[in-house]
């Protein structure tokens, strides 16, 4: 009796670290749903102006799905122990966030030279900007952690007896994932 009452505990035990990311991850999406809140309080402003949503926005999604793949090959290899490829899809989900970067600041720019500005009198824009902003700030931070996953990896600290980093690196860039993809197509539900 004495032994199930251990494995239950055992298996109802949280790490801290990921316990505090989990709370971390609501209240971003607090902040995420308070500000398309806002956005759709503010639709149909008198300074509302639809937005063309810029191309490179389609490509920074595409990127960070398949980035969203090899992190969650990443974390599989960590479980089978398989060292040079946890190395190998860690450096690709690194690659498609720089990319993901990347097509985010094309956008930006292919907004700029469409005439949507972030200050300016059309509201609609400032709110894509802003909220695309704070996503991308998130998506920094998400890079750096790739980073130390991948640095932990070299130190061959992520294997299948030490999966926390790893898992909870991927828990945040599937999250950030999903934000985007939530936020892409809102922006074109809003701007059709």
């Amino acid at each position: 009796m004495a032994s199930t009452t251990i494995d239950q505990k055992q298996k109802f035990n949280v790490n801290p670290k990921e316990l505090l990311l989990w709370l971390f991850l609501g209240s971003v999406s607090m902040l995420f749903a308070g500000l398309t809140s806002a956005f759709i309080v503010a639709y149909g402003d008198k300074s509302w102006q639809l937005v063309t949503m810029p191309q490179n926005f389609m490509w920074s999604t595409i990127a960070i799905v398949l980035s969203s793949v090899t992190m969650h090959m990443a974390y599989r290899s960590a479980k089978q122990n398989e060292i040079g490829q946890i190395k190998v899809y860690l450096t690709l989900t690194l690659l498609l966030g720089l990319v993901f970067f990347a097509f985010q600041a094309l956008g930006y720019q292919e907004m700029t030279s469409n005439g949507f500005f972030l200050v300016g009198e059309n509201t609609n824009s400032s709110f894509v900007y802003l909220i695309s902003g704070i996503h991308l700030a998130h998506i920094i931070s998400a890079i750096l952690a790739v980073i130390g996953s991948l640095i932990s990896t070299f130190k061959y600290k992520v294997h299948s007896k030490s999966l926390v980093s790893i898992r909870m690196t991927g828990t945040y860039w599937h999250f950030l994932d999903i934000v985007w993809i939530y936020l892409y197509f809102f922006f074109l539900y809003y701007n059709a």
